[in-house]
């Protein structure tokens, strides 16, 4: 469930029921925190929406984490959790981050650029940069207007979403499942309760190929989420990526099944 505040000034109050299958607990941290939001005790509320994303990380909770930061006069982190709330695809955050948290967009005609030389094609750059400095997004079209790459710069890292060659796993796409496989241990309680489906996961191969920062990017269940993450976590060094022969960071979605 989502607890809305919008409009230009964010007074009124609006709820959106949507139901997740999610940890009773987390549901229940994040009830309470929306009725604590809605009396105005925003320190408690806070605490609240932590205390379900620690358990399960899930849209409804940084949607209502981002408002209460937003009536604690908390601009950045309002937009924090507003952008993880979009990560999760959810429309209402994406156009609530963009109107309030990008600072500034700009295009720049361009051929060459010393970020992505290998961009052969590209004729001109649309930027945008959030108000608190810590997120920038390019994107890279050619003459006919289509985009042809993207580059996110979080904290001064780049991320390219189109690069001379990517992060590959030693033996390919056949090995890492293989691997994952192997490796992977089925939650007793979830098969009792017959709970399966696709874990979709992502993570960040770094410039020596090791395998960081893993996040569930659509969970499941609570059960089988924690697995696939600590699975990822076993995953053995990959050739990292490279753009003109510079080992880069690569971000990586990655889905893990779980099947009966």
């Amino acid at each position: 469930m989502k607890f809305k505040l919008f409009t230009a000034t964010f007074i009124f109050l609006v709820f959106s029921a949507m139901i997740y299958a999610q940890d009773m607990r987390t549901q229940f941290f994040v009830s309470e925190g929306i009725k604590q939001l809605e009396l105005g005790n925003l320190e408690k509320a806070d605490t609240l929406f932590n205390a379900a994303l620690e358990i399960y990380p899930n849209v409804d909770a940084y949607f209502n984490k981002a408002l209460t930061r937003l009536n604690l006069k908390d601009q950045c982190g309002f937009c924090e959790c507003m952008y993880m709330a979009s990560f999760y695809e959810d429309m209402e955050a994406d156009s609530l981050y963009k109107k309030y948290c990008i600072s500034e967009t700009k295009m720049l005609e361009s051929k060459y650029d010393s970020l992505v030389p290998f961009l052969v094609t590209k004729q001109y750059e649309i930027i945008q940069k959030d108000k608190c400095g810590t997120r920038e997004k390019i994107d890279f079209y050619d003459q006919n207007d289509s985009l042809i790459s993207s580059l996110q710069i979080l904290n001064g890292q780049l991320f390219y979403s189109q690069l001379s060659y990517p992060a590959r796993y030693p033996g390919g796409q056949p090995m890492l499942d293989k691997f994952i496989e192997k490796n992977m241990i089925y939650p007793k309680q979830a098969e009792t309760e017959k709970i399966q489906g696709k874990v979709y996961a992502s993570f960040v191969v770094d410039e020596n190929g090791r395998v960081q920062d893993a996040r569930i990017v659509n969970g499941v269940n609570p059960l089988l989420d924690e697995e696939a993450l600590r699975v990822i976590s076993l995953i053995p060094k990959w050739y990292p990526a490279t753009v003109k022969g510079k080992p880069v960071r690569d971000l990586i979605t990655l889905n893990v099944s779980f099947s009966l």
